[in-house]
This record gives structure tokens, C-alpha cells and sequence, in this order.
């Protein structure tokens, strides 16, 4: 859809966190803002078009009031995205959630395509009379064409659910520094049903991802677990106290 640049961003903060947190939540590349522990007091995640939009991103995050320094990792490639590995954690049975795939290249999307998934993200049980005036198509050819992205596996509808009602409590942010190759490691993490996310970065750290889990004294065996990594050089971890911003539709 058109976003191929993805970045962590770890923002020095003077005075109130949650006021400047609501400042940056205004920015709507920022699809991600939450207060956190740590010196550099929020996290987002930013989703740019190229690196000129990411440059011109860090530019307004630099006059932001309230922002006095960041540590910006751009993702290299996401090894892991998705909740399936906890949730099957706590239920005692494997989750595979079904995957989209990038459209084939004789097929290309078109601008309607784009329009309907961008309807798509923000609603998955829109009705295909909603989507026909939005789109100019019959309610007919809406439904045509959905029918190809969910076939193709271009899109995927699924349900989604809050960490809290998986009774899920604590929540942090890892950065990891790492002695050797960095594949291997992200496999570690992977493999990881408290890690949601597993991303190659380029920055000041190698790493970086968030973990889920049960309680403070579980995101404490989990840190342990990967600091006992062999290869594991550094970590850093930002517990998340309050998330202003959680919002991945676009437009």
C-alpha cells in the first residue's frame, strides 16, 4: 500500500511524557506512541513511503515541543509480527494465523484496489454497500474484487484482540546489541512465543521487539532468558506505562 519504510523511534522527552505523547500522536506516520520507563521516555513507530518521507518525519519529530533528542532504528526486515505465539501460550494450542503475500507482479493492484484495502484495514466487516459509492463499482464488482484479494491472499480478515483480554499485563519494548551474525539471534526470538514482534534494525542497536506477557515476574524470565543467549551482547528494555496511540489505518 505503498509504505516501505518502517522505524522504531526512541524520543528523549523534557517535562510531561504524556503531553508530548498526545503532541506526536497528532502525526499521522506515527501509527504507534507509548509512554515508557527508561531515559528516553516514548517509543513510536513510524511508517513512511521512503526515506525522504522518513527524513521529513524526523524533522517535524525534531519541533515537537517537548522533544529534545531520539534514537531512530529503521527496520531492516520484520522476522515476526503477530500475537499467534502467546495467544497459543495461553490457550495450550498451536495458532497459525493466515499471512498475506505481496500481489503477483502480473497482476498489480490499482487504485481502487488500494482504496478498498485501505477500507479494508480500518473495518474488515464493511459492508459491500458501504465500499461500492467509495470506490465508484457495483456493489457487484466491489465484490468481485474482494473476493480476488482475499483468493490471492493479497488481504487477510481475522479477528484481533486487545492484550488485556488475554489477561495479559506487562509489556516492554527490547533493543539488543549482538556479538556475531544477527540472523541467528532474531531466529532465538522467533521462536519465542512472549515475542510479538522481531525486527532487524539500523542503528544503535541490531535489534528490536516487543514481548507480551503474563506479569512482571514473567517479562523478567523472558529478559533473562534472552540476555542467557549466547551472542547476546547488550539489552535495553522499556516497560510501556501508558499507550497514546495505537492506530494502523491509513489515511
Amino acid at each position: 500500500v505503498g509504505l516501505g519504510v518502517y522505524a522504531n523511534v526512541f524520543a528523549t522527552v523534557e517535562g510531561s511524557a504524556r503531553d508530548t505523547a498526545a503532541r506526536v500522536a497528532e502525526i499521522n506516520e506515527a501509527v504507534f506512541v507509548t509512554c515508557i520507563t527508561g531515559r528516553a521516555g516514548l517509543l513510536l513507530e513510524v511508517r513512511c513511503e521512503d526515506n525522504a518521507h522518513l527524513i521529513e518525519v524526523m524533522d517535524r519529530l525534531r519541533t515537537t515541543p517537548g522533544i529534545v533528542d531520539f534514537d531512530n532504528l529503521t527496520v531492516i526486515e520484520y522476522r515476526k509480527a503477530g500475537t499467534s505465539g502467546i495467544a497459543a501460550e495461553l490457550f495450550g494450542e498451536p495458532i497459525e494465523p493466515r499471512v498475506p503475500v505481496p500481489a503477483r507482479a502480473d497482476h498489480p493492484l490499482d487504485e481502487i484496489d488500494l482504496k478498498l484495502i485501505r477500507d479494508l484495514m480500518a473495518d474488515g466487516r464493511v459492508t459491500y454497500a458501504d465500499l461500492s459509492p467509495r470506490v465508484g463499482l457495483s456493489q457487484a464488482g466491489v465484490r468481485a474484487r474482494v473476493q480476488r484479494l482475499l483468493d490471492e491472499n493479497i488481504v487477510v480478515i481475522q479477528a484481533t484482540s486487545t492484550a488485556g483480554a488475554l489477561g495479559l499485563a506487562a509489556f516492554s519494548a527490547v533493543r539488543l546489541s549482538v556479538q556475531g551474525p544477527v540472523g541467528p539471534i532474531a531466529d532465538k526470538l522467533y521462536a519465542m512465543p512472549e515475542f510479538t514482534v522481531v525486527a532487524l534494525t539500523n542503528g544503535s542497536y541490531d535489534l528490536a521487539g516487543e514481548v507480551w506477557c503474563r506479569d512482571n515476574a514473567h517479562l523478567l524470565d523472558t529478559l533473562d532468558t534472552v540476555r542467557s543467549l549466547e551472542g547476546v551482547g547488550s539489552l535495553v528494555s522499556n516497560t510501556y506505562l501508558e499507550i497514546e496511540k495505537e492506530e494502523y489505518r491509513l489515511g
